[in-house]
């Protein structure tokens, strides 16, 4: 199956450009660790690209905590997720059945589908991740990202225990209907000063910028 040739078509095109294997810089994970708990599994890798000791892999590998992250189960660990984009709607729908704690790397692009559910499962204010030349990567032929900026890449802190996304939702301002519009339409053009990222039940939801340490 084409999810078992990961590794050997990163050997076998590199120089070439797999739109599903961008990895993140160490340096983001390292500062998730410092505004919240440590993650403790990365969901989404390999022996290439793992940012954490443990990892759930998509092919067997001895050093993996497992293979197939999405037949395991997450409710007893904090994990970190960069997938690709047509597996986040699966991811979303996993962390609620699992009940399971997961910072996603995700673009803040209200028109997905997927949107409304990555709201709803937030637990924090999700931080807009920094722009720089070398923040994505492909993890064996090292080409950086020429655009990354275009990705307007979040870490958001989501969790499938409704206790904890209720207590969240429950501190966040509330606004009409014509002011969240305004809000969500200056913040995604370039450039827009609003850090509004979505509306949840009549509820503003901003993001926090995160910078490099």
């Amino acid at each position: 199956p084409g999810r078992f040739n990961v590794i050997s078509d990163q050997l076998s095109r590199s120089g070439q450009i797999i739109t599903t294997e961008w990895s993140m810089t160490q340096a983001i994970i390292n500062q998730i660790g410092q505004i919240w708990e440590k993650p403790q599994v990365d969901l989404f890798a390999t022996q290439y690209n793992t940012k954490l000791p443990l990892y759930y892999s998509p092919i067997p590998d001895p050093a993996a905590l497992g293979v197939d992250s999405m037949s395991q189960t997450w409710s007893h660990l904090i994990g970190y997720a960069y997938p690709p984009q047509a597996l986040i709607q699966k991811v979303l729908n996993k962390i609620k059945t699992d009940k399971a704690k997961v910072y996603l790397i995700a673009p803040a692009w209200p028109s997905r589908s997927w949107y409304p559910t990555l709201l709803s499962l937030l637990v924090d204010f999700p931080r807009k991740l920094p722009v720089s030349k070398k923040m994505l990567k492909q993890p064996l032929s090292n080409i950086f990202h020429q655009n990354p900026a275009v990705l307007n890449l979040h870490v958001w802190n989501l969790s499938g225990n409704i206790s904890d996304t209720r207590a969240f939702q429950h501190k966040l301002p509330s606004t009409s209907q014509k002011d969240a519009k305004k809000q969500l339409t200056s913040y995604t053009r370039q450039g827009g000063k609003s850090m509004c990222v979505g509306v949840l039940n009549g509820k503003l939801i901003h993001a926090i910028s995160m910078k490099y340490n």
